[in-house]
């Protein structure tokens, strides 16, 4: 037995058994995007037969997902083992880059989040690539930017553990990696009333989805040492932690009452969503609707993220298809298949 990450809910952790992987929380949110039994997966298979692009779902594996009950009613599940091999500089190639691509639009459309370089998978397989998020947790935030998702850099994302630190510096095709994200985009943008038919059909609003209260080392730095004033935690925070836990909240989707889970199943917090995330509630119009069109704005903006996450800091220029992108001194230029141009300075410079 390999015990993995954090221990959460009093003392649980995951942990690898041969090729499986027991988990003591949901695991239906890795059903959803990684088995290919998914109803979402098969209705995006058939879609893009249908108008002849590619599947979003192209580079992600089938991984077998089993759901099982967990400690105090919580839900609970395996999942097979994925080996993470990440490719050689010299292994870099299109169908990598546009599995990259994909997984991003994937991510954002979602509304995924907390994927960092420890929650996804890397491989190269005899006919394409994998890169897809393996740890699935947080879904279905309303998201401006793909940076959201913790993929890209941000001025609040830490640069060296964003998912796609993975492939820093490897010289992947950056068009290839933008004209990608875009068609995903756009593919999932044009069959979203089929999607929110399949997602409110499986009842997601039933799953617990996750929420990350505050990042899971200031709650190791409070157990590891004595300089952190008790008073900057919440009551229920305290609770878990006086236990030896990493705190774990989940709310459910439409509901944004903040709960966790206690020897007497689950109990909403003293505090809010809006205490915590110093935003607004989805309207009430928006709560039978998982997810909704990721608009021009925000993807223009997003790619221009993306660039500056690959920007390999010397000037270079790549080419897929119709989309090009220019690193010019302190500028990025690109232009993208739809006929956008879009300029921004780079970060690196």
């Amino acid at each position: 037995m390999n015990f993995l990450g954090d221990a959460h809910n009093f003392g649980q952790k995951v942990n690898r058994e041969d090729d499986i992987v027991k988990k003591p929380r949901p695991v239906f949110w890795e059903w959803l995007f990684l088995d290919t039994e998914s109803e979402l997966r098969q209705l995006l298979s058939k879609r893009s037969r249908l108008v002849s692009t590619e599947d979003p779902f192209l580079s992600f594996p089938n991984l077998n997902v089993k759901e099982a009950p967990g400690l105090h009613g919580f839900p609970a599940g395996v999942v097979d083992y994925f080996q993470t091999t990440v490719p050689e500089k010299s292994a870099m190639t299109d169908s990598l880059a546009k599995a990259v691509g994909r997984a991003i639009g994937v991510a954002h459309f979602f509304g995924l989040s907390d994927l960092h370089i420890e929650n996804f998978g890397v491989s190269q397989i005899t006919n394409g690539c994998f890169f897809f998020p393996l740890d699935i947790e947080v879904i279905f935030n309303r998201l401006k930017l793909a940076s959201q998702t913790y993929i890209l850099d941000s001025v609040k994302n830490e640069s060296k553990i964003v998912g796609l630190s993975l492939m820093r510096n490897k010289n992947l095709n950056i068009a290839a990696v933008i004209s990608s994200y875009l068609l995903t985009i756009e593919f999932l943008n044009t069959n979203l009333k089929e999607i929110n038919d399949v997602l409110v059909k499986l009842n997601v609003k039933s799953i617990p989805i996750r929420c990350i209260v505050k990042p899971s080392m200031e709650y190791a730095d409070y157990l590891r040492t004595d300089n952190i004033e008790s008073s900057v935690f919440y009551p229920e925070e305290l609770e878990q932690l006086e236990r030896g836990d990493i705190p774990y909240f989940f709310h459910y989707l439409g509901d944004y009452s903040i709960r966790y889970l206690t020897k007497d199943g689950e109990k909403v917090t003293s505090f809010s969503w809006e205490d915590v995330f110093k935003m607004d509630l989805i309207s009430e119009s928006q709560i039978e609707q998982p997810v909704s069109v990721v608009d021009e704005n925000a993807i223009k903006a997003s790619i221009l993220q993306i660039a500056r996450t690959l920007d390999t800091t010397v000037e270079n220029d790549f080419s897929f298809e119709a989309t090009t992108v220019s690193f010019q001194g302190d500028s990025i230029f690109i232009k993208c298949g739809t006929g956008w141009k879009l300029k921004c300075q780079r970060m690196s410079k």
